[in-house]
Formats: structure tokens, sequence, C-alpha cells
């Protein structure tokens, strides 16, 4: 933090002064401690005075108070890093995809849910296009399409091809965040989560229930009567 004092005057101010009178342009950024209304950011440019001859003979000095703006930058920087540790501590992937470009942002934990290196793989759709499983594109791309169209649900599970060549299931989660003047969809945001090992577990359940054998039947108070049952005598 600095106050315009004549120590900060002669230090910073006249190098840069000195190096507008040799016709360069100097932009520059800082806080500075106002002894009257406190700590504000300050954007300085220094732009040489040219005379019609070509000579210069001043400095255009242009002092701009960005305080609010430099204030919602860290605001937003703060929110990001608050955002980046709950999606690490969560383990889910998180995918950014600018529609107009084709270009899409995926998180470290993205790729690293399916075994590759967070640089392995480019940031763009055909990536995401390469991994989906050829029997789930079909109807993946119905709701994508009816999501970009009408904004409709878009929650689903699906299968990615993980960096060893076998086939994983994700959660995927997301939703148009901007559109432009005529509503057409610019970007869009979304989540995957490994899930896995759920769908194995809910596959091993059914195979069970296919499997198994059905003995007799049970009536109203839940007692099983199999075939096996032994006839009861009465007792004399």
């Amino acid at each position: 933090m600095l106050w315009l004092g004549k120590p900060y005057l002669k230090a910073s101010i006249k190098p840069r002064l000195d190096q507008c009178l040799t016709g360069q342009t100097v932009q520059y950024e800082l806080w500075v401690n106002y002894p009257t209304v406190g700590p504000q950011f300050v954007s300085a440019t220094y732009a040489p005075y040219v005379e019609t001859d070509g000579t210069i003979s001043g400095v255009v000095v242009s002092l701009r108070n960005i305080t609010q703006l430099k204030q919602a930058e860290t605001a937003l920087q703060q929110s990001e890093e608050r955002l980046q540790l709950a999606f690490e501590a969560s383990g889910d992937g998180l995918w950014d995809w600018h529609i107009s470009t084709g270009t899409v942002y995926y998180s470290p934990q993205y790729f690293q849910m399916l075994g590759y290196a967070a640089d392995e793989l480019p940031q763009e759709l055909s990536t995401w296009e390469q991994l989906v499983h050829p029997e789930d594109m079909v109807w993946v791309r119905e709701i994508l399409a009816a999501h970009l169209k009408d904004n409709s649900s878009y929650s689903f599970d699906y299968r990615l091809k993980t960096q060893s060549g076998e086939w994983k299931w994700v959660a995927d989660y997301g939703r148009v965040v901007a559109w432009d003047d005529q509503g057409n969809p610019l970007r869009m945001i979304g989540t995957h989560r490994d899930i896995h090992k759920r769908k194995q577990a809910e596959k091993e359940l059914a195979l069970q229930r296919r499997d198994c054998p059905k003995h007799g039947r049970r009536d109203l108070s839940g007692r099983s009567h199999g075939w096996h049952d032994r006839l009861r005598q009465p007792q004399i």
C-alpha cells in the first residue's frame, strides 16, 4: 500500500515520466493509500504530449479509480477457488462448453476419474464425443438437443471410455447458462460424477434376483409353503 509522498514520486513516478518523454505510453495499476478516503486501486496512464512538429513537450497523466472493479475481480477469484476446492473434495468433474466456438473446459477431476492426465486430451467438444459409448450416443444427443431447444431436463447416466479402454458409468447434470439476443444458447455448464460402483451393485442385485430359485409361495402371514415342507401329523 502506497501513499503518494516525495519518496514514491522520486522512486516510481519520475522513472515512468522519463520513459514517457521518450515517446512511450506507460500504463500500470497499484493500490494507493489516500489519507482522506483510504486504500484505492488506481489505473494510471502516462501518454506523451506530441506537438505538430513531432517534438514531445509534456506528459498527459490519466488516473482512474477502479477499486470496485478490483474488489469484484478478487471476490470472483475467491469464489472460483472455493468452487474448485469443493469439486476436488467431492471428486466430481466439471465441464464448461462454449457452444459457439466448440471449445470445452474439462476440469482435472473430469479426466482423472477416467484415468487420463489433466492435459492428455484436447479441450474441445470432439473429445467428449469420442469418449461416449456408441450405444449411448444416440439418445444422449437427443437429450442434449432437447435441452438446447427448450431448456428441458439434462440429467442422466451414461458410459464413458476410460484410458484403459474400459467403460465407466457417470452421472451427468448440466444446463445452459447464457444466451444471445435471439435466445440461442451460448454456454452450457455441467458436472460428472463417478457412479460406476453403484451401477455394478445394481447389476449384481438384478442378476441375483433373476437367478434366485423360487421355493414355493408365501401366505399372507409371510410363512413359506414350499413343496419340500413336511406334512404335519396331528398330535395323539
